[in-house]
């Protein structure tokens, strides 16, 4: 689904524009999803795991914009992807419809002046305003920062599992699912 393009001026007042990725941003898209995950561990994916083609990449991005329950909104400061945030349905299954997921990841250079939130929040909307009625997210048990971005809008703690993500030799942390009603 495509999210409606709008720009929102910053805490700081820069001005961010938010729209869906579409396949011109390929490549911008690759080189982000490296980047953002070479500069925490807290992402789901380390960067030589980001293997697709530009071409490949296209036609994701082009099915995310004709999806009609899942959506990407990006985040551009000058015209530079700086933020991407996704909500996909957990299923189609009729007892499963109602529910969503959300993943989000901010270039560190710009951690910090609110432009997780400000995704959050247009997720939040979206999610709301295309039927979903829960929205879940997993987080890791050591990024405390996003844990409290997260429950600053509203989610909550419902589990946790040990040991999911192995992120070197004999290093673990914890996953943590956490969810809120829309």
């Amino acid at each position: 689904m495509q999210f409606q393009p709008k720009n929102v001026a910053m805490p700081d007042g820069t001005v961010c524009r938010l729209r869906s990725p579409d396949p011109a941003d390929a490549q911008a898209m690759l080189d982000y999803l490296r980047l953002t995950s070479g500069e925490t561990p807290y992402m789901i994916r380390f960067p030589d795991e980001v293997d697709l083609t530009a071409e490949q990449e296209r036609a994701v991005l082009e099915d995310r914009l004709t999806a009609p329950r899942a959506g990407m909104i990006g985040a551009f400061i000058g015209g530079v992807l700086t933020a991407n945030c996704g909500v996909d349905p957990v299923a189609e299954r009729r007892k499963q419809r109602h529910r969503c997921e959300f993943g989000i990841a901010v270039k560190q250079a710009f951690w910090g002046r609110g432009i997780g939130g400000l995704l959050l929040d247009e997720a939040l909307r979206w999610a709301g305003e295309t039927g979903y009625e829960q929205m879940e997210l997993s987080v890791f048990g050591e990024n405390v920062r996003a844990q409290r971005l997260y429950r600053s809008r509203g989610f909550s703690e419902v589990g946790r599992v040990p040991r999911a993500f192995r992120l070197g030799e004999g290093v673990y942390d914890d996953e943590i699912i956490m969810i809120r009603d829309l």
